[in-house]
C-alpha cells in the first residue's frame, strides 16, 4: 500500500510523550520540513516486545494487531518514532499474514468492534530518512562539525529477516546520516554493545558496566557525543551516565543527541525550540562546537 503525499500514522509508542517529551517536540519541528504529514491516531501501547511478549504472546498480538487496525481504517502506513514499537508492530503484521493467525486475532478483536486484514506496513523513521537520503541532504544548511559516535541499539535491526532496515552486525545507515549532517561518524570499541536497558530492569550494576564500556570506548575514539534514535537507548545513555556518576566518579559524561535534534539543528531550527537543555547530561558545551 502506498502513501500518497508521505502521509503516515504517526506511531509514538509510551517512552517518548511520557519520558521524553522534548524528542516529540524535535520530530514535530522536523517532520513537516521533511514534507512528511503527520496523523495522530488513537494507539495504544505497542505492547512492549520483550515482557508483554513472553509473558502471553496471543495476547501481544491482539494489542498490536488493534493499533494496525487504526492505521488501517484511515488508509495509512505507521511511521514508527521508537525500536521497540517498531518491531513490535512490524512482526505482528508478519504473523498476521498466516490466514490462521488472522483468524484467531479477529475473533478477538471482534469484542472491541475491530478487524484486521493485514493492508497496513510499518516503517521506522531512520529507513524513511535513508530511503529519502538525497532530498534530506538538500535540506541542509548548516552543516554541522565535530565526530560523534553512533549507537543503532538492537531492536531497529533484529529480527533482522522480519524488520530487513541495517545490517544487524555492521550497521551503516546512523552513520551516514550523520555524515550527510557534516559529522564525523568515529569507528569506536563496542560499538554494537547494547545500551543495557533490557538487563537493567533486573541487575542494575550490570546496566551500568555497559554504559560505562561505551562511554568510555567512545571517547577514546574522540567522539564528542553519542548520537542514537531509540528513545530506551537515548534514556539509558542519558539518565543512565547520572547514575552511574552517583556511585563511580571515574567518567566523564557524555553528552546524548537524539538524530532528530541534529538533523533540526542542521536543518536551521533554534536549539532554544529544541528544548535541548531537559538533557540529563548537559549538551551545551558541545552543542557551541558543533554548530
Amino acid at each position: 500500500m502506498k502513501n500518497p503525499d508521505e502521509k503516515y500514522a504517526i506511531f509514538w509508542g509510551c517512552t517518548i510523550p511520557l519520558r521524553l517529551p522534548w524528542i516529540e517536540k524535535a520530530y514535530r519541528l522536523v517532520l513537516p520540513k521533511l514534507g512528511i504529514h503527520m496523523v495522530d491516531l488513537p494507539f495504544s501501547c505497542c505492547p512492549d516486545p520483550l515482557a508483554s511478549k513472553s509473558l502471553d504472546h496471543t495476547a501481544w498480538l491482539a494489542l498490536a494487531a488493534r493499533n494496525l487496525s487504526l492505521a488501517e481504517e484511515q488508509n495509512l502506513n505507521i511511521l514508527s518514532m521508537c525500536s521497540g514499537c517498531f518491531g513490535t508492530l512490524k512482526s505482528a503484521h508478519e504473523e498476521i499474514k498466516n490466514p490462521e493467525v488472522k483468524k484467531e486475532v479477529n475473533q478477538i478483536l471482534s469484542q472491541v468492534n475491530r478487524k484486521i486484514k493485514g493492508s497496513t506496513d510499518v516503517l521506522h523513521i531512520q529507513q524513511w530518512l535513508v530511503e529519502n537520503f538525497d532530498s534530506i541532504s538538500e535540506k541542509i544548511i548548516r552543516p554541522l562539525q565535530g565526530s560523534v559516535a553512533s549507537h543503532t541499539g538492537c531492536h531497529y535491526t533484529r529480527p533482522s529477516d522480519i524488520l530487513q532496515t541495517d545490517d544487524p552486525v555492521y550497521p551503516e545507515q546512523l552513520d551516514a546520516l550523520c555524515e550527510m549532517m557534516g559529522l564525523e561518524a568515529v569507528d569506536y570499541p563496542d560499538k554494537n554493545l547494547c545500551c543495557g536497558t533490557g538487563v537493567g530492569l533486573t541487575d542494575r550494576p550490570a546496566a551500568s558496566g555497559l554504559i560505562k564500556r561505551k562511554v568510555i570506548g567512545a571517547y577514546k575514539a574522540k567522539a564528542q557525543a553519542l548520537v542514537a534514535h531509540c528513545p530506551s537507548c537515548i534514556l539509558s545513555y542519558d539518565s543512565g551516565q547520572m547514575m552511574l556518576l552517583r556511585k563511580d566518579k571515574s567518567i566523564q559524561p557524555l553528552p546524548v543527541f537524539h538524530l532528530m535534534e541534529l538533523l533540526g539543528l542542521a536543518m536551521g531550527l533554534d536549539p532554544d525550540d529544541l528544548a535541548l537543555g531537559e538533557h540529563a547530561v548537559s549538551v551545551e558545551e558541545v552543542l557551541s562546537r558543533i554548530i
